[in-house]
């Protein structure tokens, strides 16, 4: 695997969890493009067992990463895609960074042709989500997702009387 562990930190037996990661990582070739592919299956992985939708997961990642490629630096030579997990009690946080060079921002266009259907998927799949715009140019797409309660175990089930 390509990518590369920024920083990772547990926090309250697993009630936060934070880490930041590179696509494609600093140890891959120069030339490496983005794999929108990896971002999935990243994402996948290290989101397995958070009762969070991975289905959603996987469009959200592929539409966002798709659009960092496509409008911004992240898809030139030598190119990248920060993401920042956060997986809270409640909550999932995603947040892309691209590489910047858009002249545009990201928005969900009113009247969708063959294009602008992505962030309309985001935003119906997320429970929030938002953009900035920093002062290099780099834009960041923030996405919230609910996380469901896992099933209660015998230990949860704590009950008074007879």
């Amino acid at each position: 695997m390509r990518t590369a562990l920024v920083e990772g930190v547990r926090l309250l037996d697993g009630l936060r969890m934070s880490e930041v990661v590179r696509f494609p990582s600093t140890t891959a070739p120069p030339d490496t493009p983005v794999s929108v592919r990896e971002v999935r299956h990243w994402l996948q992985g290290r989101l397995a067992g958070t009762h969070v939708d991975l289905g959603d997961v996987k469009v959200i990642a592929a539409e966002i990463g798709t659009n960092a490629i496509l409008h911004t630096a992240s898809g030139a030579e030598g190119g990248c895609l920060w993401l920042a997990v956060c997986v809270t009690r409640d909550r999932v946080c995603l947040e892309f960074t691209d590489d910047g060079g858009s002249s545009t921002v990201p928005n969900v266009n009113a009247h969708p042709d063959e294009n602008g259907r992505g962030l309309r998927l985001v935003k119906a799949l997320s429970c929030a989500w938002g953009w900035d715009r920093h002062a290099d140019g780099r834009t960041t797409v923030r996405v919230e997702l609910p996380r469901s309660r896992p099933p209660k175990t015998q230990n949860q089930n704590l009950t008074m009387g007879p």
